[in-house]
């Protein structure tokens, strides 16, 4: 396992969309989650990719999620995994072997980019309580399949607290605050 720092890192969040989080189980959960990471993720300058499944049919990337990582690129999809021409040329672009992993549905599109960029040799950090589907079941068998593939599970608190790494760091109450 690589270590996650600012410099090796970058985030894939998937499918945050408007019609899709309010069907997902605990989705006021699992969204502020996804929301503290993003902010995070913004003050550590990590660079973040967005993706949107179809659309027009269920909508962009909740202005909420957007909004913390405004400079963010945006990715639509049709295909269920985001390991798009589009995404792997801003991934090797930015160089960085870590793929901090969140979004919607687990055991769908998340499991799938998950997989496909675990295939093409990226170390995947699937953030396990900032990833949704529609029922508890599907969130824990995706969350399986993706640890089973190789993918290490954390949570929001473990990704940003490592790339604090110091209680004297700049950024401590920041963070401490943001995680309250």
């Amino acid at each position: 396992m690589n270590r996650l720092t600012t410099e090796n890192s970058v985030c894939v969040a998937v499918d945050l969309q408007e019609r899709l989080v309010p069907a997902v189980f605990e989705n006021e959960k699992m969204l502020k989650n996804a929301e503290t990471l993003l902010k995070g993720l913004e003050i550590f300058k990590v660079p973040v990719l967005f993706t949107e499944q179809y659309p027009r049919g269920l909508g962009h990337t909740l202005p909420q999620a957007k909004d913390c990582c405004p400079e963010a690129l945006v990715i639509e999809k049709t295909q269920f995994s985001a390991v798009l021409p589009e995404l792997r040329e801003r991934l090797k672009s930015l160089g960085r072997k870590n793929i901090i992993l969140l979004g919607t549905e687990t055991h769908v599109c998340v499991f799938q980019t998950a997989f496909d960029l675990l295939e093409e040799g990226y170390e995947v950090f699937l953030v396990g309580d900032a990833v949704g589907s529609r029922t508890k079941d599907n969130i824990e068998n995706g969350k399986a399949l993706m640890q089973q593939k190789g993918a290490w599970i954390t949570n929001t608190e473990t990704v940003l607290f490592q790339f604090l790494k110091d209680a004297k760091s700049e950024n401590f109450k920041v963070i401490s605050n943001l995680v309250k």
